[in-house]
């Protein structure tokens, strides 16, 4: 990890290097959330409440979707650019070095300026946890936690495990999109507002409901104990996603550049 943390420090003073481009992408990042919060917000002014959440509830989901997301856009960037790397023979490159290739798809990228986003997000989520009208005690809070981290392995995941279409066509960062980007949206907000498909499909086999819905419902008092361990899905699935990774590393045949 020592290793990584120094690719990061290179990374912010590359990113630094020109402030006001920086600033600008942060301000454009925040524009992200805050447009899709907006419509949070005019959805609970003109009905009042969504199966039963209220604004607060929504909020708190919606905070940690958002943390989530974030921290794993920031961390693993190399895995969701990863058509850039074969495309242009960094991978090739990489693979020659005497570092696990996965920590060094890792160090490829990564991107400070998210940081705005986060803090969006962090906010929202801190408003959540006064408005959502849950009684908090210290398990609950660490049980909140559990779904950021949860998430953000979550989200990490996904990118490493559909980067693995990048070594058969390089247009596979839109498939990746489609689930990332999509997720994020419909995570943020409790499953059981969706069809029954959807929240299976969601939980079983893409399982954002475990770092969300199923923790939240535990939060309110609305499930038993058991739901407070459902964060640990994150690490599960980011294990498979490093396996699936692992495999498609041991296939690939060299771009030739």
């Amino acid at each position: 990890m020592k290793l990584y943390f120094k690719h990061v420090l290179m990374h912010i003073r590359s990113q630094l290097e020109y402030r006001a481009s920086f600033f600008l992408l942060m301000a454009v990042q925040v524009m992200t959330p805050f447009t899709s919060f907006l419509g949070i917000f005019f959805l609970f002014d003109r009905f009042g409440n969504i199966r039963g959440y209220t604004f607060g509830q929504i909020m708190l989901c919606f905070g940690v979707t958002y943390c989530a997301y974030a921290i794993a856009e920031a961390f693993t960037r190399g895995y969701d650019s990863f058509a850039s790397l074969i495309r242009t023979g960094k991978f090739d490159r990489l693979m020659l070095q005497p570092r696990p290739i996965g920590l060094l798809v890792l160090c490829s990228a990564f991107e400070m300026n998210r940081v705005g986003k986060l803090c969006f997000a962090f906010i929202l989520l801190i408003l959540g946890v006064f408005y959502s009208g849950i009684v908090w005690s210290f398990v609950k809070i660490l049980v909140l936690i559990a779904m950021v981290l949860g998430g953000a392995m979550m989200f990490s995941g996904v990118w490493m495990a559909f980067a693995v279409i990048c070594f058969f066509t390089i247009e596979g960062v839109e498939v990746t999109n489609i689930f990332a980007d999509g997720s994020r949206e419909l995570s943020s907000y409790p499953l059981d507002i969706y069809a029954k498909p959807v929240q299976k499909f969601f939980t079983f086999v893409i399982p954002f409901g475990m770092m969300n819905y199923i923790p939240l419902k535990f939060l309110m008092d609305q499930a038993s104990p058991i739901c407070a361990l459902a964060p640990l899905a994150g690490l599960l699935f980011l294990i498979i996603a490093q396996l699936i990774f692992n495999l498609g590393v041991k296939k690939y045949v060299s771009t030739g550049s």
